[in-house]
């Protein structure tokens, strides 16, 4: 999993999931956080690792969520959910799953992320995942 922080103020968003997929590296599943824009700007000045991380978890979720057939975010979900004790077929508690994740293991690392580092792609997270029968590994 990855973190980008991004300066775009004619993005109307402080914060955005995403799906990296290419054919010859694993998938990388992450977020887009806006410093252009309230609350994500004021937690980045701030380093309000804790606003940060619940920013994070939400526009993971909010991804999973609005994407279900993929089968890797189908896989992340499955995964992100059980880690913290709900269960993957609840798509409804996507704000219970981000409320648990933002103070989780799975989001300890963006602790250590650089937030100056805009528009690069960092990092904080591995796992494995199964899709259609295969286990394979999302970042």
């Amino acid at each position: 999993m990855a973190l980008i922080v991004v300066d775009e103020p004619l993005k109307m968003n402080s914060a955005w999931g995403w799906l990296h997929i290419n054919k010859n590296a694993d998938p990388i599943f992450g977020a887009s956080l806006n410093r252009a824009h309230w609350p994500a700007a004021a937690a980045i000045e701030r380093r309000d690792w804790r606003a940060i991380r619940w920013l994070t978890s939400l526009a993971i979720t909010e991804r999973a969520i609005s994407s279900g057939t993929h089968p890797h975010v189908v896989g992340a979900w499955r995964h992100l959910t059980t880690s913290v004790g709900i269960k993957p077929n609840c798509r409804w508690d996507a704000l219970g799953v981000a409320y648990r994740l933002k103070d989780h293991p799975i989001t300890e690392r963006i602790k250590t992320l650089d937030l100056h580092a805009v528009g690069t792609m960092q990092r904080f997270a591995s796992f494995e995942i199964r899709t259609k029968g295969k286990v394979g590994s999302l970042c």
